[in-house]
């Protein structure tokens, strides 16, 4: 038998390294349009347009994830909440980056700042913060970013049978290069071009399916409504119809407050901070909400729930469902195409996730932990050295859960949705309170550490022992989160009005003057817009 990468796979892996290796190349010609200050590397110097911003923006989100975490999820478990759920985290991606960012932006722009958390830690005038915020960020932003080699692993193995391991290290490893070279530059611009081959290849997926269809697309869906109709209504992923009454309720709010938290997640804070000016927020609702929530949401239920279990029945893995129907019915080259789509999704998104996640430790705990007594290029190059030991742990959890997952205890592989829906967003959804200190002059440093720590502490206690929910309710099912975000919020609004408020000082810079400036209205000319 030959091996994986001869022959027809030999040819497909190399076009896999050629497309990989025109996208280091743009990141190093990106890269020299660079000022070499931590402002450029970490936010593109706050210098994107609208064009860049909606691929940038749009496939943060648009991860690996999408071609192959949410088909195959409603594949195994039916889409139930998930679509409410998906809306949910696409809306609120778009507010952070529209809405809530507005101060993020106009504090990069007015006042320099270079990360979202040290505009927070300042307005709340406390160190602690900054770096207890950039701790418990960082280890959800590790367990999401793990979920992108992981895709890159799952399909290349599906497409030529290439070890999972290679796939795990080779994703990593470009990833990490795009990073490295030109930082949040690099992948801003590398996202436009890897973002128009993810839409060709998952539109073109899906219109290849009902072609193959026997009965259309009408015939298929009654075909599930007379064999599997728990595909269409079970909100339960640990088998159909588990979870009934208050206990189906309980697990559906948990999953609306997880969707919450797309306005909460880290690296997507860092995404208004890039702008060169607010205009572009006005067009990104538009384009983003159209184009991405229901075409995609669509389309990946659709092949999940309905055209996977007629073209692809009995799969063992129902993460491959997207890929192998690509290959199936559009042939090994159009499976080809359609894996570096998914490929191009993991890296841009990978590539996003680490100059930001590597930024919270070079600048929001080694520049503090310095004093601000270091230079840019020494807080760059910190952020370069991390981000890839963030790499290699990211993917190294990646390959646990997903390969190695009888070595330490797991009853099956992880779901590569799971790293999303039940790991990371709930994590990041503890970010509300920094986000409303922001908005609110009467939250006090107190207030938003205590509770953001006491959300952390029943958050991880959720995780590492399951019936702690029920014990407190007596209700199946119920995710952690609808414990620790109800507890968070009233801790964070009681100590708030318990405690002495920042500064008048600091409350003038991030109310009075920072609003004023926002709200000049900026002249599309000197901005750059028209």
């Amino acid at each position: 038998m030959a091996e994986w990468y001869t022959g027809q796979g030999g040819i497909i892996l190399g076009l896999i390294i050629f497309l990989s290796l025109v996208v280091i190349g743009f990141s190093i010609y990106i890269s020299k349009k660079s000022k070499k200050t931590v402002q450029d590397y970490v936010l593109a110097g706050s210098s994107l347009g609208i064009f860049v911003l909606y691929f940038y923006g749009a496939f943060t989100i648009m991860s690996a994830w999408t071609f192959y975490g949410l088909p195959g999820w409603v594949y195994a478990y039916g889409h139930g909440i998930m679509i409410p759920w998906y809306m949910f985290i696409h809306l609120f991606q778009v507010m952070i980056i529209t809405v809530l960012g507005i101060k993020l932006w106009g504090a990069a722009k007015y006042y320099g700042y270079s990360t979202p958390l040290s505009v927070i830690a300042d307005r709340l005038e406390s160190q602690n913060a900054q770096y207890i915020f950039s701790s418990v960020n960082l280890i959800f932003v590790a367990i999401y970013l793990a979920l992108q080699p992981a895709a890159i692993a799952i399909g290349l193995n599906v497409l030529v049978g290439a070890p999972l391991e290679f796939g795990f290290v080779y994703g990593a490893i470009l990833s990490g290069l795009i990073a490295f070279i030109g930082g949040m530059r690099s992948v801003a611009y590398t996202n436009v071009f890897l973002g128009a081959w993810f839409l060709i290849a998952f539109v073109g997926t899906f219109i290849i399916a009902l072609i193959n269809l026997p009965n259309g697309l009408t015939g298929a869906a009654e075909y599930i409504v007379q064999n599997k109709p728990w595909l269409y209504s079970n909100p339960d992923p640990f088998g159909p119809a588990k979870l009934t009454g208050a206990d189906r309720m309980a697990y559906a709010l948990g999953y609306i407050l997880s969707g919450f938290s797309g306005a909460l997640w880290i690296h997507l804070m860092y995404v208004p901070m890039t702008l060169r000016s607010p205009l572009a927020m006005k067009w990104y609702p538009t384009l983003q909400l159209i184009s991405f929530p229901i075409i995609f949401t669509v389309i990946g239920v659709t092949i999940g729930t309905t055209v996977g279990h007629v073209l692809a029945p009995n799969l063992p893995k129902a993460d491959q469902v997207f890929q192998y129907i690509a290959t199936q019915y559009g042939g090994v080259w159009w499976g080809a195409f359609v894996y570096i789509g998914a490929f191009a999704a993991a890296v841009s998104t990978m590539g996003t996730m680490i100059v930001a996640a590597a930024s919270l430790y070079s600048y929001d705990i080694y520049r503090c932990l310095k004093k601000g007594k270091c230079t840019d290029q020494q807080i760059i190059w910190q952020t370069r050295i991390f981000l890839w030991i963030l790499v290699i742990v990211s993917t190294f959890f990646g390959w646990l859960a997903i390969v190695g997952w009888k070595y330490i205890g797991l009853p099956a592989p992880v779901p590569l949705a799971d790293f999303l829906n039940f790991l990371a967003s709930p994590g990041f959804a503890l970010n509300v309170v920094m986000l409303i200190a922001l908005y609110w002059r009467r939250a006090t440093k107190e207030a938003t550490i205590i509770s953001f720590i006491v959300g952390f502490i029943l958050l991880a206690i959720g995780y590492v022992y399951q019936p702690f929910t029920y014990m407190l309710t007596g209700i199946k099912g119920l995710p952690a989160l609808v414990i620790a975000l109800p507890v968070e919020l009233i801790l964070f609004f009681t100590i708030s009005y318990l405690t002495k408020p920042a500064s008048e000082q600091t409350l003038a810079k991030f109310f009075d003057q920072l609003e004023r400036y926002i709200n000049e209205q900026p002249d599309p000319k000197v901005e750059g817009i028209s």
